[in-house]
């Protein structure tokens, strides 16, 4: 009796390759919001700015994580959402903990339906690039 241990190893493959593209777009995230942060000692941005601002780092980097991330030739709209969804909550959880605040709001929600989106849309190029 042979059994095969194929599906075991492919769950693992793709934990290893979310890992991946999770420290690819947490580096990303940290290194344009320090960016970010030091560019408005010399650039006074107001209010209505900085959201947009914010929004456009998450996406920059939920876009090269789930790049990253997403391999294969098949479910690349489904595992694309869902990286989209962790990379969220955990960049939620770590600026969270730097910022010394948990405020779970609409703009959180926001946040989660863009990450995924984007997320997604890049996992269904990503598998359908040849």
């Amino acid at each position: 009796m042979s059994y095969s241990n194929s599906g075991s190893l492919e769950k693992n493959n793709i934990i290893l390759e979310f890992l991946k593209g999770l420290i690819v777009s947490m580096m990303i995230s940290f290194a344009l919001v320090l960016a970010f942060a030091f560019s408005l000692k010399w650039w006074e941005a107001s209010e209505n700015m900085i959201l947009p601002i914010n929004l456009a780092i998450k996406l920059v980097s939920v876009c090269a994580g789930a790049a990253v991330a997403v391999k294969g030739d098949k479910k690349g709209l489904v595992k694309g959402l869902v990286f989209g969804l962790v990379y969220m909550t955990f960049a939620f959880v770590c600026f969270s903990i730097l910022a010394q605040t948990f405020e779970l709001d609409l703009s959180f929600v926001l946040d989660l339906v863009c990450s995924a989106v984007a997320g997604g849309i890049v996992g269904i190029i990503k598998v359908n690039k040849k």
